[in-house]
């Protein structure tokens, strides 16, 4: 019986990652140069973000990589960033925090160096129920902060995403924030939703109900000698 839960809970983990929604999705740039979208200084940056479908965010991946510094890190290392929602302000910049959670981020995969030669890294975190609500179609910013007491703040580099287009914004120290636009206008992430607690329990009774059907018929094609 303990078998058959544990393959129960790990399928049902395996059907909430297959079943995610995107929510938001700005992969990153090929290669890119990456320079711009620096920490360096105590810049902080957030990105335009329009969701495409609503829901509360459960999953985050972003791309970066160490500023200058080759490829320091591998798959498996985990560093801790802060990952903020904002609303917009009416000049399109960062107004008051809807969401903020300082979370463990795990570096997942090297997706290849940047223009400078420093490797790009993806980084994914749970929100672990933290996460930002989220409409389609609504105004949002986000942004992520290294804020890792381990590392230096201006060592992580947020790397380029691909479209479309818009703009981000930026500061220094905590001050105002200003735009860019051009090629510092995207970042490289992506939030997705995961199943709600209903259509995980559908999940599960489907499950439940394939195992029973195997089992009833692995039986019923037993004769009665196969059962002494």
């Amino acid at each position: 019986m303990i078998v058959r839960t544990s393959i129960v809970a790990v399928s049902l983990a395996i059907c909430a990652v297959a079943h995610s929604q995107v929510l938001y999705s700005q992969l990153p740039v090929p290669v890119g140069e990456g320079g711009p979208f620096s920490e360096s200084d105590g810049q902080q940056l957030a990105d335009t973000m329009v969701p495409i479908a609503n829901g509360v965010a459960e999953l985050a991946r972003f791309w970066g990589s160490a500023i200058s510094m080759g490829d320091p890190y591998n798959v498996g290392n985990q560093f801790q960033f802060t990952l903020t929602t904002w609303d917009r302000d009416g000049s399109g910049n960062p107004n008051n925090i809807l969401n903020q959670a300082t979370l463990i981020a795990t570096i997942t995969a090297e997706t290849g160096p940047n223009g400078i030669g420093d490797m790009v890294y993806q980084y994914d975190t749970a929100y672990g129920g933290l996460g930002p609500a989220l409409t389609s179609g609504g105004q949002y910013m986000y942004s992520v902060w290294e804020s890792d007491p381990n590392t230096p703040v201006n060592q992580w580099r947020w790397h380029n995403g691909i479209g479309p287009g818009d703009y981000a914004s930026h500061r220094f120290g905590g001050g105002g924030w200003a735009q860019e636009t051009g090629d510092r206008g995207d970042l490289g992430f992506e939030l997705r939703a995961v199943p709600e607690p209903a259509s995980l329990l559908a999940l599960s009774t489907g499950f439940v109900v394939i195992l029973k059907r195997r089992r009833r018929k692995a039986w019923t094609g037993k004769s009665p000698a196969s059962l002494l």
